[in-house]
């Protein structure tokens, strides 16, 4: 059992490092499951749907007003947008993710 704590803390180390080096590590616990998600159903163009974010295997338990909070708190931080010309399900994950990498 120790083993695992310590291997657990270690991880979680990890992650913080790897959270800070991406430039979300002011982002909020939801914002952060939610923006990590989209890079895994973002079409190559960075295109994504709400729809599909919804079904992740890490979003599907977000409580609803929850979801919908996240994904405008990262709309106004400037991590996705909508495009002007797209029904409301429609992204897309911006450079500033990929950009904000050291």
């Amino acid at each position: 059992m120790e083993e695992l704590l310590k291997s657990l803390v270690k991880l979680k180390k990890t992650m913080l490092g790897l959270e800070a080096n991406l430039g979300i590590s002011d982002l909020n616990e939801v914002d952060k499951t939610l923006l990590l998600s989209i890079t895994e159903v973002c079409e190559v163009n960075g295109d994504f749907s709400s729809k599909h974010l919804r079904q992740h295997e890490l979003v599907k338990n977000i409580p609803s007003a929850s979801y919908h909070r996240s994904l405008k708190s990262l709309q106004e931080s400037g991590f996705i947008k909508k495009p002007k010309a797209q029904s409301r399900s429609k992204y897309f994950i911006t450079s500033k993710f990929f950009g904000s990498e050291k």
